[in-house]
């Protein structure tokens, strides 16, 4: 499949017949404040269901202890299943110190951090 970069995206090429739909870049966050971002952190079963449920309290823990915008979600794997667990009523400030910390709990490799970007 063919992809095209265009205004900093990366777009699929259009079906025939359709229509080109010009796209808008996203809207800077206001002066002074950052752009919110979506923490996503992956979790492996390790076999004891009260270790696993206590490694994500943990987690959560950490998350809750630094209040702010940014959102957050964990992706937990047990056997061939995947869950999201995504915790609209909580939020986050994903600063250095807190990364630094979950990277302790979790391993760096299992943490991804995106922006959100509305249009």
């Amino acid at each position: 499949m063919a992809f095209c970069l265009a205004l900093g995206a990366v777009v699929s090429p259009a079906p025939k017949g359709a229509a080109a739909v010009p796209l808008m870049p996203p809207r800077p966050a206001p002066r002074g404040e950052r752009a919110s971002r979506m923490l996503t952190i992956y979790l492996r079963s390790k076999g004891d269901k009260a270790r696993d449920i206590l490694a994500i309290r943990r987690v959560h823990g950490a998350l809750i202890s630094y209040p702010g915008v940014d959102r957050f979600a964990f992706y937990v794997f047990e056997g061939r299943n995947g869950y999201l667990l995504d915790f609209p009523n909580d939020s986050t400030d994903l600063n250095e110190g807190l990364i630094a910390r979950l990277e302790e709990m979790v391993g760096a490799n299992n943490l991804r951090i995106e922006p959100i970007l509305l249009h």
